[in-house]
């Protein structure tokens, strides 16, 4: 059944492009961060890890409250379009202030992502029995 629906298909790569696009963009800005600081890139990076959960919190609230009402798919794009900007955002500068700043551009397709995996996954298996096995295996971690 799970192999079978095309829409559980193309939430599983959009799961997998976002996190294989995500996953090494904090480790390049930390090496970006440790060359341009010399001797600080653990104060930055721990500033960029704060930086992006203390964004990621409220757009998950924002989310969360507008995924019924504005689709889901829409809210997706945006999260996708962020990670775009976040990722070309990382070339411009390797000042770590300019890093944690583009840190919160994260936050923000984290938070995004974060919320609606979750109901994506519900929506695409209501009925099913198979909710739990396909939120397994769509976690990022």
């Amino acid at each position: 059944m799970l192999l079978s629906s095309k829409s559980l298909l193309v939430f599983a790569l959009s799961v997998v492009l976002f996190h294989f696009a995500n996953a090494a963009m904090l480790p390049l800005a930390g090496q970006y961060m440790t060359e341009a600081s010399k001797g600080n890139g653990s104060i930055y990076m721990s500033a960029c890890i704060i930086a992006a959960r203390l964004v990621m919190i409220p757009v998950a609230k924002f989310t969360g409250d507008r995924a019924d009402g504005w689709g889901r798919r829409p809210i997706f794009l945006v999260a996708f379009a962020v990670l775009i900007v976040c990722g070309l955002a990382y070339t411009v500068s390797p000042n770590p202030y300019w890093i944690v700043g583009v840190q919160l551009l994260d936050g923000i397709g984290a938070g995004i992502f974060g919320v609606l995996w979750v109901i994506v996954a519900a929506d695409l298996t209501r009925g099913t029995g198979r909710y739990n096995l396909v939120l397994a295996a769509s976690d990022p971690r």
